[in-house]
């Protein structure tokens, strides 16, 4: 598994590096490739991390079940908001009307997010034009899977029902967490 494809990470025609790696569906038939199976990954689903090229070879390149959004989130989106991270001073600003967190003396250093999923999830509709299945495979059924987590990421008998429901814009309506209502925005 490829964690945070991308992110600090050489991609080359010529030279590959992870990030190349990272987007195989099949490997070629080559001896040194042998025995190896193309990993799963997965990427922050926000259009800065990634730009919104990138991320659509990515959803174009891997199967379903292979490719896994994220968000690396650590902040709320409050443009201007302060923080520290790891001892450094950091501030949230928008980028692209996307926002993000960056280094104070460094503003060029991105250090993280402020997206939550279901803003990964709209991208990947709205800006990616996968289909529903394929959205919610990239964003619960494959994260789910790729860490371990059995009882969610699906929904079926047994397992805990974690849902959020959307309207046809795609804002939140509701949120059930293990099948109870915790929040409806009626």
């Amino acid at each position: 598994h490829v964690t945070h494809a991308f992110n600090v990470q050489r991609f080359h025609h010529r030279d590959c590096g992870l990030a190349n790696f990272a987007l195989l569906s099949r490997l070629p038939q080559l001896p040194e490739f042998e025995g190896a199976v193309p990993p799963t990954a997965e990427i922050i689903g926000d259009t800065v991390h990634i730009a919104p090229l990138l991320l659509q070879l990515a959803v174009d390149a891997k199967p379903s079940g292979n490719l896994c959004f994220i968000t690396d989130g650590i902040a709320e989106p409050v443009e201007g908001a302060l923080l520290n991270h790891g001892g450094r001073p950091a501030v949230v600003v928008v980028r692209d009307g996307v926002p993000c967190v960056v280094l104070r003396d460094q503003p060029e250093t991105l250090i993280g997010s402020c997206v939550m999923m279901v803003d990964a999830f709209r991208t990947a509709l709205q800006t990616l034009g996968v289909s529903l299945e394929r959205a919610v495979d990239l964003c619960c059924t494959t994260p789910a899977r790729v860490a371990g987590l059995a009882h969610i990421g699906v929904l079926d008998v047994g397992r805990r029902a974690d849902v959020v429901l959307l309207s046809a814009d795609l804002a939140i309506e509701a949120v059930f967490v293990a099948g109870e209502l915790v929040h409806s925005a009626t």
